[in-house]
C-alpha cells in the first residue's frame, strides 16, 4: 500500500546540491535531477515533526544511492522503493526543567534507539509532552538538550525501556543541573602559547557528552554533572596541529571544580596525501568518507580529515602509520 505525504530528500554526492518532494496519494513521487550520484532518503512531512503529530509508520532502513550517467538526448529513469512498517507501540511522557519548568519545545529532542540504531525521535509538543511511535521492542531512551538555550541543564541517565504493543507511559522526566566544572588550557608545544578554536570533548562512561571550544588564550571550561569523564581535544581540521596527549580520564564529584586538565598540540612536520581510486584506476569523486592515520595496533587515530573529491591530506608527526578510509 502506498503511503502519501512522505518527504523524499535527495542529496547529490560531492556537490552540495539538495532536492525534495512529496509522495502523492498512491505513495509515488517523481523528481528530475542532473547526472551523477544521489543519496535518497525518506522522512515524515514537516507537519509531522512535532511529537504530537508523528506518522503511523516507521522506516528502519538506510538511504539509497542512485547514479545517473548523462547522455545526449537521453533522460533515464530510476525506480527507488522504500518499505515502511506500521507502528504498534507508542512511548509517551513529558520533560520538564529541574524544578518543573516548562521547556521550549524545539530545544529538547527525545528519541528511542534499539541496538541496531533503529527507532524514532521528535521534539516536545507545546505542553512539554512527547509521543513516539515505534515497533515493539527494547530501546534506549535519550534526551538531547540545546546547550545554547539551557547551558546548565542536562538530561539524567535513563534506563532502557521495553516498548510493548499499545501505549507505554514513562511519566515525567526532569532535567538535572550541571554543578561541576572541568577546566584547562590547550597550548602549543613549541612555545606554550595558548591555541584558540580547539574543540574539547567530554564523554561520560555512562553515556553523557559535553563540549567546549578554547578561547583566545587557549583556556576552556566544561560544565558537567558528577561522574567519570574522558576528556579529549580535536584541533581544527584546517590547522597543521596534531594532538600530543591522549584523552584523560577523571572522576568529578558534585559541585567540584577540577583544574589543570591541560593538553599540548604539536605543529605537524609532515603530511600524508592520498587519493581514492576504483579498480580501473580512476579517481573516485562521489564518496563521502573520512581518512585517518593510526600507529601500530592502537585503534585511536592520531589524525583524521574528510575525503573531498577523492583526495585527502593528513597532517601527522614523524613516524610510521597505517592509513585507512571509512
Amino acid at each position: 500500500v502506498g503511503v502519501s505525504n512522505v518527504v523524499f530528500t535527495m542529496k547529490k554526492l560531492v556537490v552540495d546540491t539538495w532536492g525534495s518532494t512529496l509522495t502523492d496519494a498512491g505513495g509515488l513521487f517523481r523528481f528530475g535531477v542532473s547526472s551523477g550520484a544521489w543519496e535518497v532518503m525518506i522522512k515524515p512531512a514537516p507537519d509531522k515533526a512535532a511529537s504530537d503529530q508523528q506518522p503511523d509508520w516507521l522506516y528502519t532502513g538506510d538511504s539509497q544511492i542512485v547514479t545517473f550517467v548523462g547522455a545526449a538526448g537521453v533522460a533515464p529513469t530510476r525506480f527507488v522503493t522504500f518499505t515502511v512498517f506500521a507502528v504498534d507501540a507508542h512511548v509517551v511522557g513529558s520533560v520538564r526543567g529541574p524544578n518543573g519548568e516548562r521547556l521550549t519545545p524545539w530545544s529538547i529532542w527525545v528519541e528511542l534507539r534499539n541496538d541496531r540504531g533503529q527507532g524514532n525521535g521528535a521534539n516536545l509538543s507545546d505542553d512539554g509532552a512527547f509521543n513516539l511511535p515505534v515497533l515493539a521492542g527494547l530501546y534506549d531512551l535519550r534526551i538531547q538538550v540545546d546547550r545554547e538555550d539551557y547551558p546548565n541543564w542536562t538530561a539524567p541517565r535513563l534506563a532502557p525501556i521495553t516498548a510493548i504493543s499499545g501505549t507505554y507511559d514513562v511519566g515525567e522526566i526532569r532535567l538535572i543541573t550541571k554543578t561541576s566544572t572541568i577546566e584547562g588550557v590547550v597550548q602549543r608545544e613549541s612555545d606554550s602559547q595558548g591555541v584558540a578554536g580547539v574543540q574539547v570533548h567530554a564523554w561520560a562512561t555512562d553515556g553523557g557528552w559535553e563540549k567546549a571550544v578554547t578561547a583566545a588564550d587557549g583556556r576552556y571550561s566544561l560544565v558537567v554533572v558528577s561522574g567519570t569523564w574522558e576528556i579529549g581535544i580535536e584541533p581544527p581540521i584546517t590547522s597543521t596541529y596534531v594532538t600530543v596527549d591522549s584523552p584523560r580520564r577523571l572522576t568529578v564529584g558534585d559541585s567540584q571544580t577540577i583544574t589543570g586538565v591541560n593538553f599540548l598540540l604539536r605543529e605537524s612536520p609532515g603530511s600524508i596525501k592520498g587519493v581514492l581510486r576504483d579498480e580501473s584506476g580512476r579517481i573516485v569523486t562521489d564518496v563521502d568518507g573520512w581518512a585517518y592515520a593510526r600507529t601500530g595496533t592502537d585503534p585511536d587515530p592520531v589524525a583524521g580529515t574528510p575525503v573531498q573529491n577523492g583526495v585527502f591530506l593528513l597532517n601527522v608527526p614523524a613516524g610510521t602509520y597505517q592509513v585507512g578510509v571509512k
